[in-house]
């Protein structure tokens, strides 16, 4: 699995990236709505998030932290399911 580059800022810089498994697509992005060097997480799939804002300012670690997300979500409905 690799991260695709969906769309990019003026200066070429990434602005929008996707990971897509058979089960979810995670997206870090910037928004219009939120300061312009925060990245947030949204997700379609079996797990939901809409515009989650990440900690890292930094790609790398804001792709690292959704994915940790992700799997915070998953493990909290695992626990509650019991």
């Amino acid at each position: 699995m690799e991260w695709q580059i969906i769309k990019r800022e003026q200066n070429d810089e990434p602005r929008e990236v996707v990971l897509t498994t058979p089960s979810i697509q995670i997206t870090v992005h910037r928004h219009i709505h939120f300061k312009p060097d925060l990245w947030l997480v949204t997700t379609r799939g079996d797990v939901r998030l809409n515009c989650a804002v990440l900690l890292h300012s930094d790609l790398e670690g804001a792709k690292k932290e959704a994915i940790e997300k992700v799997l915070t979500v998953v493990a909290r409905i695992k626990n509650e399911l019991g």
